[in-house]
C-alpha cells in the first residue's frame, strides 16, 4: 500500500495520515515514477530530479539526492514524521508544508495555520498567524508561495 498520494491540480505528494517513515526513494520517487506511468500521467510536469553516484574524488560518489521540481511540494501532518534520505526543493525554502492535522471544529482558524517553520521565516510565520480573517491568512500564504510582493 503506497504511504503517499499524488495530487497533480494542486501539485502536492500528501502523505497517509498514517504513515510515520518515509524513505525518500522507496515511498516517493519509486511511487511517483509508478503513479507517473499510469493513464495518462505521463502529461504533468516531473515532480522529481535526482543525483547520485556522480563523482567527488578518484574513490567516492555523491550520495543520492532528491529534489522537488516544477513546484511540486510534500504536504504532511505532522512534524514526527521521519524521512530518510536527503530531500530538497527546488521552487521552494523547503520541500514539506506540513499542517497539524489535529484540529477540531472548535479549533480557532489561527491554530489550523500551524505551518512548520522549516518553510517559513518566524516573520512569514507569525504574519500569517496574527492576520484575523482565513481569506487574509489564505492570500497571504498564496504570496509566500509562489513569491508575490
Amino acid at each position: 500500500m503506497s504511504k503517499v498520494t499524488f495530487d497533480w491540480e494542486n501539485k502536492l505528494i500528501i502523505v497517509n495520515s498514517w504513515v510515520t517513515d518515509i524513505d525518500v526513494e522507496k515511498d516517493l520517487y519509486s511511487e511517483w515514477k509508478k503513479w507517473s506511468i499510469l493513464d495518462d500521467n505521463l502529461k504533468y510536469l516531473s515532480a522529481f530530479r535526482t543525483i547520485w553516484g556522480d563523482p567527488t574524488s578518484w574513490t567516492n560518489t555523491a550520495p543520492k539526492f532528491f529534489f522537488l521540481q516544477n513546484w511540486w511540494i510534500l504536504k504532511v501532518e505532522d512534524l514526527n514524521l521521519n524521512i530518510a534520505t536527503n530531500l530538497y526543493s527546488d521552487d521552494y525554502n523547503s520541500p514539506f508544508i506540513i499542517i497539524n492535522s489535529s484540529v477540531s471544529n472548535k479549533t480557532t482558524d489561527s491554530q489550523i495555520w500551524n505551518i512548520s517553520s522549516s518553510w517559513l521565516t518566524t516573520e512569514e510565520h507569525d504574519a500569517i498567524i496574527n492576520t484575523n480573517s482565513l481569506s487574509e491568512k489564505i492570500l497571504k500564504f498564496v504570496k509566500l508561495i509562489f513569491f508575490i510582493k
